[in-house]
């Protein structure tokens, strides 16, 4: 991870500047046989590389998308909700450096998937990949802009629906004495 914290803290121009070789590794990483936490790491900052340097690296969707839906598969059907998460999160990030016309394509096959994963039990009550799933959606429909739109039908119910549960909060008046901290 600590590739990740370098990208992030680098400034915009030297990313952009550098992002060929990353993007290379990244790629030899994904595509060989590696442990799921190396997926995980070389997912992440595919993601950061893709935010900081945008649409050069959109350039290698065609590369990388593949790669990102198998792993997603198997990462989904393995129940590795983590690595779930942070492929979801490239994908996302992959999608709006490339932009309508290259995820465009890619778009009635993995929205409808990952609406698919959101309903399901097991990710009801998973927080982190439920809000990783909504950030990467956010994500795809940003890069769709309007041709998103036939997926709300299908995404924006359960939010709702969600966001009218009673989340239970209670809060208690507490008067502080003249002269006393909280101390005592």
């Amino acid at each position: 991870l600590a590739g990740v914290n370098l990208v992030e803290a680098m400034p915009e121009e030297v990313a952009a500047a550098h992002h060929q070789p990353l993007l290379t590794a990244l790629h030899a990483t994904l595509s060989g046989n590696c442990p799921s936490y190396v997926a995980y790491t070389a997912a992440s900052l595919l993601a950061v590389v893709a935010t900081a340097v945008g649409k050069p690296v959109g350039a290698a969707y065609g590369a990388f998308m593949p790669l990102l839906k198998a792993r997603l598969g198997a990462a989904i059907g393995e129940k590795r909700r983590k690595l779930t998460g942070a492929l979801l999160n490239a994908a996302g990030c992959l999608a709006l450096a490339a932009g309508a016309e290259a995820f465009g394509a890619d778009a009635g096959e993995m929205v409808p998937a990952m609406v698919t994963l959101l309903a399901a039990p097991e990710t009801r009550e998973d927080n982190d990949l439920r809000v990783g799933i909504h950030a990467s959606l956010a994500k795809m429909a940003e890069a769709l802009g309007a041709r998103f739109e036939p997926y709300l039908a299908s995404i924006v119910p359960p939010l709702l629906a969600h966001a009218a549960h009673d989340v239970g909060i209670e809060a208690t008046r507490v008067e502080e004495r003249d002269g006393q901290d909280d101390d005592g």
